[in-house]
């Protein structure tokens, strides 16, 4: 049986090869757009000090320049599946940590995901689905205080919506978080984009 994932990673291995490292090589239309998509997933930081966070689909690794851009005390290790991705971010970013194997990925106090489950191609809904809620689960595995995640949203206007896209039910995933992962569940979704930033963070002991 063929990996969805194979063509999710031929997919973004190709906008790569097309436009580079580059918002649009990540398929973002604007830097805009994709820099939006930063600031609501770093709302799950939750105090001012130094801080680690693991870019779960780093593509280029955007998001590290973001947060150097703020000055932010962070320490940063980026994840993809994707070689061409990871291959760019290794030389936009030297010495710093990117990793193609989810093993090598070490804990670290948040765990942040921009858009990376929007592309879904002809995986079934259902898949698809319980494919990013595995996800979710893995991300929090990893970290220690919390996690976020962006995804397009259900409420999206039916005639604009693309059939090769994952549209989440914002109202199902925050159910799913807070009975499989965490009581302390928080949803965005009040930033004038057709999408919506899911948070769980740690439980206090």
């Amino acid at each position: 049986m063929t990996d969805p994932m194979d063509a999710v990673r031929a997919y973004f291995a190709r906008r790569m090869n097309e436009h580079g490292s580059s918002p649009r090589g990540v398929d973002w239309n604007t830097a805009q757009a994709q820099e939006v998509r930063f600031a609501q997933v770093m709302n799950v930081r939750d105090h001012d000090g130094p801080f680690t966070i693991a870019d779960w689909g780093c593509g280029y690794g955007a998001l590290y320049d973001f947060l150097k851009r703020f000055g932010l005390p962070f320490t940063y290790v980026g994840f993809d599946i994707t070689p061409a991705a990871l291959m760019r971010a290794r030389t936009n970013h030297p010495g710093v940590m990117f990793v193609g194997d989810e093993s090598e990925l070490p804990e670290c106090e948040f765990v942040v995901a921009s858009g990376v489950f929007n592309i879904r191609l002809e995986t079934p809904v259902d898949a698809w689905r319980a494919y990013v809620e595995d996800q979710l689960g893995r991300m929090f595995a990893k970290a220690t205080r919390g996690i976020a995640a962006t995804f397009l949203t259900s409420y999206s206007d039916p005639p604009k919506q693309r059939a090769d896209l994952f549209y989440a039910d914002p109202l199902h995933l925050f159910d799913f978080a807070k009975r499989k992962l965490s009581p302390n569940v928080a949803l965005l979704h009040d930033y004038g984009h057709w999408d919506f930033t899911l948070i769980v963070r740690k439980a206090s002991p």
